[in-house]
């Protein structure tokens, strides 16, 4: 498991940028992209209030300049930010050369032409070619005339992600390190979904906010894969009674749960136990693996970004965080909620913090949750004593918000 810090700044940061050049590769929705700021023909770029004063603070990595913009990223606040300069001709390559001095590796020579990277190559610095796929004759060019290339900025004509998958594909076993490169500066759901093409996404982006909104999005979504693991334990079953007759849902997902996830369900803002999905073999039945017979309709759902929802609250396009054994957790929408009255039984459970969580589901034996060793339990077979897999969280909730105040549940 890789730490991932909120400023790049941090000399530990790993990027998916950096994984694929110095390790090798390892892909992973986990690491972060590298994110660069095309100030190009943007008047007030570098004043103190700008969009991209502030994303250079934040998650941005790089910076897009052209030569005649180099005095303002000579500046100390830049010196985390990697230098892309457009060239226009060998002087241009002199001058970035001159510029970064020893300091030589944090500067980029883009250009659309092999020679000019050449050059930069001789001149001991990193090249990008930038390249704008229009038809299959450029696309085949951006994945095979890149050699000796160090980063690809590929644009698109066509609102379609079919050939940055051809490009990602390609380049998938080669250190060259592939950005997409989004014109429109308020298309944010261009610039996630190339962030998710392949399972995986690029390794970057050239992708220019205009306003602040539309980088709050930007932070958020970033922000939510930088909390990629959850602290799971033991809890001590204390009882395990039939209550009656209620109302209970299953969460349908629009993914395929492994035997190792499942979600956290719970009664109160204590915490959630780890509900099986329905992956386990079942006598009588096909299984199920997108879905999780989660629990009655009052219970919590435990979410991404420490947030919880009410499962009456969910619903087709909702977002569901699954979890791992190992605590490391992924969003995935839900397809459907599956709402029935059916006979429900309350499971109490203790931490070793003396603190209490329940759930109270379905009560039937194909109905699981997983033990504190990760096997799956029938529910109506748990006993008094056994230890089930579990999540305990700060008490207190507002909306789903996490909030600091005196609460008793029970």
């Amino acid at each position: 498991m890789q730490k991932l810090l909120v400023k790049k700044e941090q000399p530990s940061m790993v990027t998916r940028a950096s994984a694929k050049r110095d390790q090798g590769w390892n892909r992973s929705t986990a690491l972060l992209p590298d994110l660069w700021y095309d100030t190009r023909g943007i008047a007030n770029a570098f004043d103190a209030d700008s969009v991209f004063s502030r994303a250079a603070r934040e998650h941005y990595s790089g910076v897009l300049v052209d030569a005649a913009q180099l005095d303002k990223v000579a500046s100390p606040q830049f010196d985390r930010l990697l230098k892309v300069v457009a060239v226009s001709n060998s002087e241009d390559i002199a001058a970035v050369k001159k510029l970064g001095g020893a300091k030589s590796e944090s500067y980029v020579i883009m250009h659309q032409d092999a020679e000019m990277l050449a050059q930069a190559k001789k001149a001991k610095l990193r090249n990008c070619r930038d390249i704008n796929v229009v038809d299959r004759a450029t696309l085949e060019a951006s994945c095979q005339n890149s050699a000796g290339t160090d980063f690809l900025s590929v644009s698109f004509k066509d609102p379609t992600n079919i050939p940055l998958e051809l490009v990602v594909a390609e380049s998938q076993d080669s250190p060259l390190v592939v950005l997409k490169h989004i014109p429109d500066p308020d298309n944010i759901d261009d610039a996630l979904n190339s962030l998710c093409v392949m399972e995986f996404g690029v390794e970057g982006l050239v992708y220019s906010p205009r306003s602040h909104a539309v980088l709050d999005r930007l932070n958020a979504w970033l922000t939510e894969r930088q909390r990629s693991e959850l602290k799971l334990e033991a809890a001590t079953v204390e009882s395990s009674v039939p209550v009656g007759m209620g109302i209970r849902s299953c969460i349908d997902v629009a993914t395929l749960f492994t035997d190792r996830e499942g979600m956290l369900i719970g009664l109160t803002s204590s915490g959630g136990i780890m509900s099986c999905p329905e992956v386990f073999d079942l006598p009588y039945m096909d299984l199920r693996p997108f879905r999780v017979n989660a629990g009655s309709t009052a219970s919590y759902v435990y979410g991404m970004n420490n947030r919880t929802n009410y499962m009456s609250e969910l619903r087709a396009g909702s977002q569901a965080m699954i979890v791992g054994h190992d605590g490391k957790v992924y969003k995935a929408p839900i397809s459907r909620m599956k709402t029935e009255r059916r006979p429900l039984r309350l499971i109490t459970a203790r931490f070793d913090s003396g603190v209490e969580v329940s759930v109270m589901m379905q009560d039937d034996w194909h109905v699981r949750l997983y033990s504190a060793d990760g096997s799956p339990r029938n529910l109506t077979e748990i006993a008094v004593g056994e230890k089930l897999m579990a999540y305990q969280a700060q008490p207190g909730r507002h909306v789903g918000v996490p909030v600091n105040e005196f609460i008793e549940e029970r």
